[in-house]
């Protein structure tokens, strides 16, 4: 199978399910155009991974997805919202294709959170609350504002 973009999948999908032209078009609005385009760029990835490493695409067994994890892990500087970003593009890759999502694996989870946990190099810390008193003084240091209509 060559790599669709996500938003072609589903139009696909939903007129072979007899919807219409416009409501299969439509649902690609479900997702901000800049994530699907994320989205597509991300599963574009795997797809030229998956070609590069001899692995059927989309794989249905989870050995070249953690292989592709690993991958995406050691060149991200926030591995975290990267890999999340990525999981999230494959999982609705292969829930448009109604197949297994292999995503939500529990060993595949498991990889996942401890890529984050082993490629982050500083731990989150909690940020203090700023006081009462500084918010008071910050909104009373910008006086009125005549543009801004307050509904009642």
């Amino acid at each position: 199978m060559a790599f669709v973009r996500l938003e072609d999948l589903w139009k696909d999908k939903l007129i072979k399910r007899q919807w219409s032209e416009r409501a299969a078009a439509q649902i690609a609005l479900s997702l901000a155009p800049s994530t699907l385009k994320l989205y597509n760029f991300y599963i574009h990835d795997f797809y030229l991974f998956c070609l590069n490493h001899h692995f059927s695409f989309p794989p249905k067994d989870t050995v070249a997805l953690s292989n592709f994890l690993c991958f995406v892990a050691d060149s991200a500087t926030k591995p975290r919202s990267k890999l999340k970003t990525v999981c999230a593009a494959l999982g609705c890759y292969y829930e448009a294709y109604e197949l297994l999502n292999i995503v939500h694996n529990p060993d595949i989870e498991r990889l996942t959170q401890a890529l984050v946990k082993s490629g982050t190099s500083q731990t989150l810390t909690h940020s203090q609350v700023m006081p009462v008193e500084q918010f008071n003084a910050l909104f009373t240091r910008w006086g009125e504002n005549e543009k801004l209509s307050l509904k009642r």
